[in-house]
């Protein structure tokens, strides 16, 4: 896969990665200067049944994670979600974006396992990206997003 694309991808992922952690640093003066508690906004959920912003958070990061662990053909390791306050949130993004300038070259194609169901899908890399890898993170960043401004 070619490193143009590579470099495209990491593009994309750290400025929206940018663009949270800006809406996030707005969100924090906002409740400081209203006296409210960040530790409140951590556990905001748009539906009682959703996860909660916290994971928003780690699941947009995920996406990006895997695409630089999959680039140096490793794998990538989630954060343990427990416990996990405003200011870690924070600096995991600013992990992952920092992570975002070491990407490789890609490989030619992704097998995704899917445990519960002993099997797997094997992808392009380009489709890995564009089909699995962007449509999660979009979601999660959209669904943070969604969280902030319900949060006022």
């Amino acid at each position: 896969m070619a490193d143009d694309f590579a470099t495209c991808a990491a593009a994309i992922f750290r400025t929206r990665l940018e663009t949270l952690a800006n809406l996030m640093a707005r969100a924090e003066q906002q409740w400081t200067a209203q006296e409210r508690v960040l530790a409140d906004l951590v556990e905001a959920r748009l539906a009682p049944d959703m996860l909660p912003f916290r994971n928003q958070i780690i699941f947009a990061c995920n996406q990006p994670g895997e695409f630089v662990a999959w680039s140096r053909g490793g794998a990538y390791a989630q954060p343990d979600l427990d416990g996990l306050e405003w200011e870690d949130l924070k600096a995991h993004i600013a992990t992952t974006i920092a992570s975002l300038k070491s990407v490789a070259t890609l490989p030619d194609e992704k097998r995704i396992e899917i445990p519960p169901m002993n099997a797997h899908i094997l992808l392009s890399g380009q489709r890995y990206v564009d089909e699995w890898l962007l449509p999660n993170f979009y979601f999660h960043l959209v669904t943070a997003y969604g969280l902030l401004r319900m949060s006022g």
